[in-house]
This record gives structure tokens, C-alpha cells and sequence, in this order.
């Protein structure tokens, strides 16, 4: 069974898809099971085929035809914002990721550490189109709350992918520390100003009732050194007192 050359299954090909003169047939690229065009727009996608004849006597021809998709893939990869740098656990991380102009626009993906998110962390946005460019865009929200196994050694991966069918794959990462608390330089977190001795009146009171106790525990004789520089003023003023009596009773 013969074949037609290159130039009769293009032209066959060129005939289905509406020929345009913008195309560029390398007819020096191109066989009896390959052609190459250049300069093809996003317009032409649609239908392709390619036709097979015998020849005489016969003239059997077979048609085999397939969609094909015209793509403009994007310039740079995804763009990841409104993640910031730390977060403490309890926090929620709320964020985009952004494909640049393409056609079609391309398919998102975000993980964490390497996983796949589950569905109830995204919001799906509709396609963009872009009238002007003949292009499209897409934006994919993330938003969870920050969970102690989300950490791996204090840090947290988080990762966008594009995809536009099998002919294009980026992805864009962003590291997030964890965010512990500080410690101060006595050796105690700043959580462990809120120990009900160091509320405001809680001092006193426990100081009050320490004292009462040791009072009580040490007898009649607790504390001595400071009653007696309490009652040092009057005992003074007494010692006088009895002096200038027992001076008058001598003279007399």
C-alpha cells in the first residue's frame, strides 16, 4: 500500500482546519506521518485529521481523525501571597496561589509537606479570562488552622503546582517557622505571669496568711526582734520617766 507524501495529507489537514495564511507548513520537517506547522494560533483548536490512500487499483482511503489543543503556555511560575514568614499553633494560614496569563488556564494544586491538601481547605475560584490577551488565569485558596502536625522540626512546606496538561508543570514553595514563644531571661515564659501568686492582691494575702501561720507555729515568743523595736519608743520614754523619780526620791 502507497502513501501520499507530506503535502497531500497537510493539505487535507490544512482543508478541515479552514486553512489561514498565517500558518507555516516545514515541509522540510515533515513526512508521510509528520507534519510541523509554525505560527499556529490558539484559535486553530479543534479537530485534526489525517487521510491514507492506496493505490490503483484500489484507492482504499482511510481518515483518522483527533482533537488537538493549540496551547500559550505561561512566562513564570505560580505566585504564592498573603502567606507570612511564622506562625504559632491555633493561628489560620489564609493564602493564594496564582497562575500567570496561559491558555488554557492552568490546573492548581496545593500541599503541605509534600501532601496534597484535602478538599476542605480550598476555595476554588472562577477561570479569569482575559479578553484583550485571548488568555485565561486561575486562583486557588488555601486557608486552615495551624496544628502541631503541621510542624516538622518547627517547620511547615507549603507548595503550589500549575499543570496544563502534560506538557507543562510548575510549582512554587514557601518555608513557614514556627513561632514558639520567647523565653525570658528568669527561665519563664511569658505564660506563666498568669500563676494566681502573681495576680494583683494575691500577694499580700498569701504573705498575710504565711505570717499568721508562722505566728501561730512559733508560739508566744514568734518574732521578738521586731516586737521589741516596735515597743523600743515607749519603753524609752518609760526608763526616763522611772530615772527622774528615783532622782527626786535620792535628793529628797
Amino acid at each position: 500500500m502507497g502513501f501520499f507524501v507530506a503535502a497531500v495529507a497537510a493539505a487535507v489537514l490544512l482543508l478541515l482546519l479552514r486553512c489561514c495564511s498565517c500558518w507555516l507548513l516545514m515541509t522540510t520537517q515533515s513526512n508521510a506521518s509528520h507534519v510541523l506547522l509554525r505560527n499556529v494560533p490558539t484559535s486553530i483548536s479543534g479537530k485534526f485529521a489525517c487521510e491514507v490512500s492506496a493505490d490503483a487499483p484500489t484507492f482504499d482511503t482511510s481518515i483518522v481523525a483527533a482533537d488537538m489543543e493549540v496551547v500559550e503556555l505561561p512566562t513564570q511560575r505560580p505566585i504564592i501571597t498573603g502567606i507570612h514568614s511564622r506562625y504559632r499553633l491555633g493561628d489560620v494560614v489564609n493564602g493564594n496561589c496564582s497562575s500567570d496569563y496561559s491558555k488554557p488556564a492552568a490546573n492548581l494544586t496545593w500541599w503541605i509537606n509534600d501532601i496534597q491538601v484535602p478538599p476542605n481547605y480550598l476555595r476554588i475560584y472562577d477561570i479569569q479570562r482575559h479578553l484583550a490577551e485571548h488568555l485565561e488565569s486561575s486562583v486557588l485558596e488555601i486557608n486552615f488552622v495551624v496544628t502541631v502536625h503541621h510542624f516538622i522540626k518547627s517547620r511547615l512546606k507549603l507548595k503550589c503546582s500549575a499543570r496544563i496538561h502534560e506538557i507543562y508543570a510548575q510549582e512554587t514553595e514557601k518555608v513557614i517557622e514556627e513561632d514558639r514563644p520567647r523565653i525570658l531571661a528568669s527561665g519563664r515564659s511569658p505564660d506563666m505571669n498568669m500563676y494566681p501568686f502573681d495576680q494583683p492582691g494575691d500577694v499580700d494575702e498569701h504573705n498575710e496568711l504565711f505570717l499568721i501561720h508562722s505566728d501561730a507555729a512559733a508560739g508566744p515568743f514568734a518574732w521578738c526582734p521586731i516586737r521589741l523595736l516596735l515597743l523600743w519608743p515607749s519603753v524609752w520614754a518609760l526608763g526616763n520617766l522611772v530615772g527622774v523619780q528615783y532622782v527626786g526620791r535620792a535628793e529628797r
